[in-house]
């Protein structure tokens, strides 16, 4: 379908069964299509219409009626990985890029060490990421290309892991994975980022494995000297900002 729609340079498309396009609310006589991935016309494949003389769509007599998004490639590098959706940068839908378009994982079989060896492939190298299913950073825009994913855990990079690929699987947007990725820090570390010099920055606390910040409420000498003395600078003046 999509490649008769002119999308002819990437082969992948996403059904979308949510019908977030609307009904068409019409008679048809079609019961359905079956297409095989050799096919390069729609054409080509097989058409299977109803043995009665059609059925009326309404929500009452008729199931879903599905919609489709196609891509062009372009929009990534082959091999890049990223979170998307997340409300902190270490959390997020886990996308990979394939044929030069960001495409999801599906749930199924998705597991703490998958999410791990792609969080490690992200840099987080923290222990025992919080996964999630059924689209909770959202379905987001691109296919799902992954399925069944296992990793062992010694993997460095999330390609490396077994998998199944899109076409040989389905798996709805509503049903792909996410992760919140964890840090190598301790509970009560502290660092300054984002400074010209090591002593300078921006103020990050290490609390349940992740850097957070610190709000400027009450902000103060006292806590800017508790913090340089405990990354070594405690014979200096400390000077808070906001």
């Amino acid at each position: 379908m999509c490649q008769k729609l002119g999308y002819t340079q990437y082969t992948w498309g996403t059904i979308i069964n949510d019908q977030r396009f609307g009904r068409s609310n019409n008679q048809s006589n079609l019961n359905y299509i079956n297409c095989d991935s050799e096919h390069t016309d729609l054409d080509d494949c097989s058409v299977y219409n109803k043995t009665s003389s059609g059925c009326y769509i309404s929500t009452s007599t008729c199931g879903t009626e599905y919609g489709l998004r196609c891509y062009n490639p372009g929009e990534c590098t082959d091999g890049e990985v990223r979170l998307a959706d997340g409300v902190i940068e270490q959390e997020g839908r886990p996308e990979v890029c394939i044929n030069g378009v960001w495409g999801s994982i599906c749930q199924w079989s998705w597991s703490t060490t998958d999410g791990y060896v792609f969080c490690n492939s992200l840099g987080y190298d923290g222990p025992n990421p919080w996964t999630y299913y059924y689209a909770y950073y959202g379905s987001g825009y691109g296919p799902v290309v992954w399925s069944s994913v296992h990793c062992s855990g010694w993997e460095q990079n999330i390609h490396e892991c077994s998998k199944s690929i899109y076409p040989s699987f389905t798996c709805y947007s509503s049903y792909v994975a996410g992760v919140l990725c964890k840090e190598g820090c301790k509970d009560g570390d502290v660092r300054l980022v984002g400074g010209d010099y090591t002593n300078e920055g921006t103020v990050e606390v290490c609390y349940d494995d992740l850097w957070g910040l610190v709000g400027d409420t009450g902000w103060n000498d006292g806590d800017a000297k508790v913090v340089c003395s405990q990354l070594g600078h405690a014979d200096g003046i400390a000077l808070p900002m906001h």
